[in-house]
């Protein structure tokens, strides 16, 4: 009898556990956007899937490309500390990239100016040593600033004179990485270079040029210029088809619009 009531109850037991374990189960399954990271990629549609996102060297790159250069739009960040998210739909942005450094006591790296506001000065910096200046009818990457409504100094420089620079960086590291850069078309792209199943690993800073040469030979866009922003959990692009988010607050941020 013992042996029959112990059966009895370890078959109930089991039972139990089954249908627990499905019930957990099935929560996950139903909360599976609250469960999953709210900062990577977006679940739809995949980066994979946007026309203009491919894959080189073991690397995700998606881009884009901005003819018309009134419609980008440059604000600081180290103030209200808003999400980049956030900010995409607050703002109406088609498109939201994260701009230049800052500092531990949230001061911009050189300089940015925000609709012909001078929010920070341009210091010499070896690190830091371009600065993309965006007008309504051109723009140009160099070492100074031309007067330009909008303007961030970030670096290294990447590419210069339809060339890539050769690049020696101290303690380099794989981190996502955030670029701007300009044609001879006068356009500008904004790319997000990243590890698909790590959105927050990439290549190391000093590889960067070399991909950005082979993407030229693959898409046929040759940027003349190109400048390094910042990247690694404290990135973010946002754009259709593309939603990689921060880890640790942007300073800065490029807001495109129709």
């Amino acid at each position: 009898m013992r042996n029959v009531l112990l059966t009895v109850v370890c078959g109930i037991a089991v039972l139990s556990f089954a249908y627990f374990g499905n019930f957990l189960r099935g929560i996950y399954d139903s909360n599976k956007e609250l469960l999953s990271p709210i900062i990577g990629i977006s679940n739809s549609p995949k980066p994979q899937e946007n026309k203009k996102s491919l894959e080189i060297d073991g690397y995700q790159i998606a881009w884009v490309e901005v003819e018309k250069l009134d419609k980008i739009s440059l604000y600081p960040n180290l103030v209200d500390h808003k999400t980049a998210k956030g900010l995409y739909k607050e703002k109406g942005c088609k498109t939201l990239v994260n701009g230049g450094f800052y500092t531990d006591d949230d001061k911009h790296i050189g300089l940015l100016v925000s609709n012909g506001d001078k929010k920070s000065e341009f210091k010499e910096n070896i690190l830091f040593d371009g600065v993309i200046n965006i007008g309504s009818n051109s723009a140009e990457i160099k070492s100074t600033h031309n007067g330009a409504n909008t303007a961030i100094q970030s670096g290294p420089i990447l590419a210069l004179g339809g060339k890539p620079k050769k690049l020696s960086i101290k303690n380099d590291e794989n981190e996502r990485r955030m670029v701007v850069a300009t044609t001879k078309n006068g356009e500008v792209i904004f790319l997000s270079i990243y590890k698909k199943d790590s959105a927050y690993i990439g290549p190391k800073l000093a590889d960067v040029p070399k991909i950005l040469e082979e993407f030229s030979r693959v898409t046929g866009i040759i940027p003349v210029s190109a400048l390094n922003l910042d990247g690694g959990t404290a990135s973010a692009f946002y754009t259709e088809g593309v939603s990689l988010g921060e880890l640790t607050k942007i300073g800065s941020y490029f807001c495109v619009k129709d």
